[in-house]
């Protein structure tokens, strides 16, 4: 596996640490007070407010927290635009045909299968399309993003590529998944836990390719932009 041509955006230590923890913040609290929040201010059960909530938590805390480095990051755009758009476009075919391929492999295996986040968002969608749109296609992308590959994979790879390949991707798979542990078996759980892995690796990926974490980001928001379509 090789480095790209650039070196990635460097994170400051404040950055790091700060962003570290809240990463821990986000997986093991952030959930957890919305809904008491939501009791507290008799919000109702509409799963895509708090949705929206926990989306727009998360992107105002990761550009505050991460300010310098979607600077840097916003600099390599202009100076490498092109770079950036072939990643992303290649990145994102790679990323389809994967997700394909997975998609008939688990149909064949395990046929009364269905995607646990695409059957929440058949649910959702009729509350509020509009916030639903924002959340996944425009807040989830840039937070998911710079916390999975500019935080994690762009700390790990430092250490080891191929650590941070696989932990940042199945990180970014269990943050999909853990809200359904306990609702379902093992190993419905486990299947869509795969399912998201071929995602965080083209991601970390395209990031690591084209050294900005846009690239990335646009995968993701494309990705999530047609889900949207298709669910509708």
């Amino acid at each position: 596996m090789e480095y790209p041509k650039k070196p990635l955006p460097t994170l400051t230590g404040k950055e790091k640490n700060i962003g570290l923890a809240y990463l821990i913040f986000q997986y093991a609290l952030l959930p957890v007070l919305l809904q008491l929040v939501g009791q507290a201010f008799s919000l109702g059960d509409s799963d895509t407010l708090y949705n929206f909530l926990y989306f727009s938590i998360n992107f105002i805390c990761v550009i505050s927290i991460f300010s310098k480095f979607l600077k840097k990051s916003m600099l390599r755009v202009r100076r490498s635009y092109q770079d950036v758009l072939s990643t992303a476009a290649i990145g994102f075919g790679v990323f389809w045909l994967c997700s394909s391929l997975l998609h008939s492999l688990t149909g064949l295996l395990f046929p009364e299968f269905i995607n646990l986040n695409d059957s929440s968002l058949v649910n959702i969608l009729g509350d509020y399309p509009v916030l639903l749109f924002l959340g996944t296609v425009i807040l989830a992308p840039v937070a998911e993003e710079v916390l999975h590959r500019g935080l994690l994979f762009g700390w790990l790879q430092e250490k080891n590529v191929w650590m941070a390949y696989i932990l940042s991707a199945f990180l970014f798979a269990a943050i999909h998944v853990v809200q359904y542990i306990g609702l379902y078996s093992p190993l419905h759980i486990a299947v869509a836990l795969v399912q998201y892995l071929p995602a965080g690796i083209v991601f970390a990926w395209a990031y690591q390719r084209s050294g900005c974490i846009f690239a990335p980001i646009a995968i993701h928001a494309v990705n999530n932009f047609l889900a949207f379509l298709t669910v509708r």
